[in-house]
């Protein structure tokens, strides 16, 4: 008894460890009582449950821990070997992200624990922390705020006082997965503030706090700080636990993400492809962070336009992702939408289709029919039947999800489907209304973004485009003449597509008679196309 009461008065002042490291809780000197009291059986199997979970082998440590539960079950078994079973066997379950088999394991645990030292020893208070992750990870905030409550209630009632490090940090992580990052940054600053008062902090926790700082300070946008953290998470990790370890994955991908918001996208990448390496590495891979790493490569390779890069890393993403229950919704639809547009971009249309379709299914049973969710996948489901000539079929998706988009605040989404729209409407002929929709994307996209931004040029190239279709040259050139003055103010504007609006600009000053401008014009097109790369 004595000997659980010192490990888990030790424990409740250290951060919980991570998934990869669960395990490192079977230290047995620290758990059981005297050697005399323990089967011989019940040792060789924890023994051997702790070898085969540090070699990846989650199966395996579980029947050895279920052998080894029978034995501490046994008539006349210290009821410390029993605690001990079951705390392993719940962080087991927990590294496996079998949250329903690690709850029950817990509540039992604590139930033997609480036989053994009673109902307000300290000890209590790292097994309640326990308890309380498995609770957030079930979205059981209730069940988690009341048993971190009384975890913290324990480690201030104890004489002396405990420093509750794991609990504070814990309620910072029940805030930071619900989105309530500013309340999460004050449970962990004040963790960290607990930690970095030790002469010698364990470099794990204070690696793990860091990372966990870093990305509440992100989400709210303050990404200088963010890195300053992330960066010296990086380098602790590193340094103290070596280059292989898993917590330096997760302290380079959170750099790679701040890095990405700041505009460095090279670096991001880098970052994140250390990542992936590292976490391919292990000796069993998380398929939860594998997917999220995947998805941001992804991510970040469709930005720059390699598309094929991008369909690869959303194809291993969503094999991952479905192999993992700790993959959600959200992740799965980022994953499927990534993978969808790539595939059309790339003229892969049938996968495409069902990718967009499976997207749509996905969004319509998790956030309902009329949520932006729906408005968005119906625009990527509209958008692939529209590059297939699929006119009819797209039109009332995309009907449809303008009628959600109205409903919603304006949004850059809204002039992206009034576009698409219009589109439809030319098809059809209905030219008049095709202007109005396109005039009114042009409005939106000028309120949100301003008069320069560089989507704005291909929405005004489409409106001269639909002038000139119906003879109305004078109202074509001075929306050729916004967009070329946008092109020209941004340097990284694609030369195929600024050569185009040179053209076609050229064409309709030639309508107007206007032809020593069209000359011109048509120079500095002929000139833009030679400097285009043979790829393009």
């Amino acid at each position: 008894m004595a000997a659980i009461a010192a490990d888990d008065a030790r424990t409740v002042r250290r951060f919980p460890p991570a998934l990869s490291l669960i395990l490192v809780a079977l230290a047995l000197g620290a758990a059981v009582g005297p050697a005399a009291a323990q089967s011989l059986i019940w040792k060789r199997y924890m023994e051997s449950a702790t070898t085969a979970a540090a070699a990846g082998r989650r199966a395996d440590a579980e029947g050895l821990l279920r052998a080894a539960l029978r034995e501490a079950e046994a008539p006349g078994s210290n009821p410390d070997a029993l605690f001990a079973t079951l705390r392993a066997l719940g962080d087991l379950y927990w590294s496996a992200q079998r949250y329903a088999d690690a709850e029950a394991a817990m509540v039992r645990m604590l139930a033997v624990q609480e036989s053994i030292v009673g109902s307000s020893h300290p000890a209590l208070a790292a097994s309640l922390v326990r308890l309380a992750r498995t609770y957030r990870m079930t979205a059981r905030d209730a069940d988690a705020e009341r048993t971190l409550g009384r975890a913290l209630k324990i480690a201030q009632s104890a004489s002396p006082p405990l420093e509750p490090i794991a609990v504070l940090n814990e309620m910072g992580e029940l805030r930071r997965d619900r989105g309530r990052y500013a309340d999460a940054e004050l449970y962990f600053r004040q963790s960290l503030a607990l930690l970095e008062a030790h002469q010698q902090p364990e470099p794990f926790d204070l690696a793990m706090l860091l990372v966990n700082l870093g990305h509440a300070v992100h989400q709210q946008q303050r990404y200088a700080e963010a890195e300053a953290f992330e960066r010296r998470a990086l380098a602790l990790a590193e340094a103290s636990l070596g280059p292989e370890h898993v917590l330096v994955a997760h302290a380079a991908s959170g750099l790679a993400l701040t890095r990405s918001a700041q505009g460095d996208k090279a670096e991001a990448e880098r970052l994140q492809r250390r990542t992936l390496a590292l976490l391919d590495r292990q000796a069993q891979p998380d398929a939860n962070s594998l997917s999220f790493t995947l998805l941001k490569i992804g991510d970040l390779a469709y930005e720059d336009g390699r598309l094929g890069d991008a369909e690869s890393a959303y194809a291993r993403a969503l094999a991952t992702c479905e192999q993992s229950s700790a993959c959600d919704d959200l992740r799965l639809g980022a994953i499927l939408l990534g993978l969808a547009e790539s595939g059309r971009k790339l003229g892969k249309y049938v996968e495409a289709e069902g990718t967009a379709r499976r997207f749509l299914g996905l969004v319509e049973r998790r956030f309902g029919r009329e949520s932006l969710d729906a408005a968005l996948a119906l625009q990527v489901l509209g958008r692939t039947y529209l590059d297939t000539g699929r006119h009819a079929e797209a039109e009332p998706l995309l009907r449809r999800g303008l009628a959600i988009r109205e409903g919603f605040e304006e949004s850059l989404d809204l002039a992206t489907t009034l576009r698409l729209l219009a589109w439809v409407d030319w098809w059809r002929g209905r030219h008049r209304e095709a202007d109005e929709k396109l005039s009114r994307a042009i409005a939106i996209i000028e309120r949100r973004r301003g008069p320069l931004y560089m989507e704005l040029a291909f929405v005004l190239v489409e409106r001269a485009m639909l002038a000139e279709l119906t003879n109305a040259d004078a109202d074509a050139e001075p929306l050729y003449g916004r967009a070329l003055a946008i092109a020209d103010a941004h340097p990284k504007f694609s030369l195929v597509d600024l050569a185009d609006i040179m053209e076609s600009y050229a064409r309709v000053l030639r309508a107007l008679h206007r032809r020593g401008e069209a000359f011109v014009m048509d120079g500095r097109a002929a000139a833009v196309r030679a400097r285009i790369p043979p790829a393009q």
